[in-house]
């Protein structure tokens, strides 16, 4: 297992100097590994698949464009995470300043025993939950639920300290407990 764990380290290392170095080999290996989390954790953080998609080939197209500065000796997987969580945070804000967003749709409180059973509503109203977090809160509670990124994971990620991570989980299980109890 432990060297198992050294070989990957030091693929990727080799990956990280190959596309440093402009080897489109390794940038496709390293494409092919992380895509799908990134645009997951995007996608999680926008909830529209073809933006999803878009910010995902921008996070991808940047660290083509910037791979002379890359650092092999830096998580690579860090790198992508922060790329993406600064992608989304001006996503929302160029939609903020230049796009008229709808109002948010208030939850009700009174749903049949039928609809509340209903996987599929749940999972809407999770949505809409994680959704009406904060940025920065959102970006944290879904690397921490949905990429299973420790804490100490995340702060190197976000450059922010574990007890601020700490406080962002804290704050989106308050929220979203507050937000699905009405509906429960």
């Amino acid at each position: 297992m432990l060297h198992d764990n050294y070989i990957h380290k030091h693929n990727l290392e080799l990956d990280i100097s190959g596309i440093a170095a402009g080897d489109i080999d390794a940038f496709e290996n390293v494409y092919r590994k992380y895509y799908p989390s990134i645009f997951r954790f995007l996608y999680l953080s926008v909830y529209d698949k073809a933006v999803a998609e878009d910010l995902s080939q921008d996070v991808f197209l940047n660290l083509w464009k910037c791979r002379k500065g890359l650092d092999p000796s830096r998580s690579l997987q860090c790198y992508l995470y922060r790329a993406a969580h600064n992608h989304t945070v001006n996503f929302f804000r160029y939609n903020a300043r230049y796009c008229e967003l709808p109002e948010n749709e208030l939850i009700h409180k009174a749903w049949l025993p039928d609809e509340v059973l209903d996987s599929k509503f749940l999972h809407r109203e999770v949505e809409k939950a994680v959704q009406s977090l904060p940025d920065s809160c959102r970006s944290v509670f879904i690397l921490n639920r949905f990429e299973a990124l420790s804490y100490k994971e995340i702060a190197d990620t976000l450059d922010i300290s574990v007890h601020t991570v700490r406080n962002h989980i804290s704050k989106a299980l308050y929220t979203l407990r507050e937000i699905l109890q009405k509906i429960l």
